[in-house]
């Protein structure tokens, strides 16, 4: 049998966990690639018929969506890489055993890691409406941008002074990205949104 399942290492660790299976059909000879926090797996041969279709898979709520399937033909073995945020999948195998040489793109969405350029406290996290900003003195004036777990644009704004406070009562439950630019300096930290 074909399995779908999906297994996290950890490496600190040395143990795997099991998180949410692939939901499409088990398969072999499938491609996978990643950006960001975000996976990608798709194409391939199940038990009855070779494949095209994609599935994103995102690591820090542990589930999985329906992508954008490949437009050319369905194939197994193919090759993919990912360059500046743009995928890339090449070659492969057809149903009639034929070589393919094609190849395929698309951007992917952004995927925003937490990083650490500009210290920077942001609280309470989770947090339900009002998030407090608090940056460093000699960083008082920048832009505020908050993603999505799926790395889109949620909101932006300006940040004037070192003490700011944040509505987000308009976003949905969820987890978001939230980023702050001042100068030469950036910032990212992971939130979490409640009801």
């Amino acid at each position: 049998a074909l399995c779908r399942d999906l297994w996290e290492y950890d490496f600190s660790l040395d143990t795997w966990t099991q998180k949410t299976s692939f939901p499409g059909t088990g398969r072999y000879y499938a491609v996978g690639f990643n950006c960001g926090y975000l996976g990608y797996a798709g194409t391939g041969l199940d038990s009855n018929s070779y494949r095209r279709d994609f599935y994103q898979y995102n690591t820090l709520t542990d589930t999985w969506l329906p992508f954008t399937s490949l437009p050319g033909v369905s194939r197994k073995g193919s090759s993919a890489a990912v360059v500046q945020g743009t995928a890339y999948v090449l070659t492969g195998i057809d149903s009639s055993n034929a070589r393919l040489n094609d190849h395929w793109s698309i951007q992917l969405p952004a995927g925003v890691k937490e990083q650490n350029d500009l210290p920077f406290s942001a609280f309470p996290n989770p947090v339900r409406d009002i998030l407090n900003l608090s940056l460093p003195q000699n960083a008082s004036g920048g832009e505020l941008f908050i993603y999505s777990a799926d790395g889109k644009l949620a909101a932006e704004g300006d940040i004037n002074g070192t003490f700011v406070l944040i509505d987000l009562s308009g976003l949905q439950t969820g987890i978001y990205f939230l980023k702050i630019k001042c100068g030469e300096g950036c910032g990212v930290k992971k939130l979490v949104k409640v009801n």
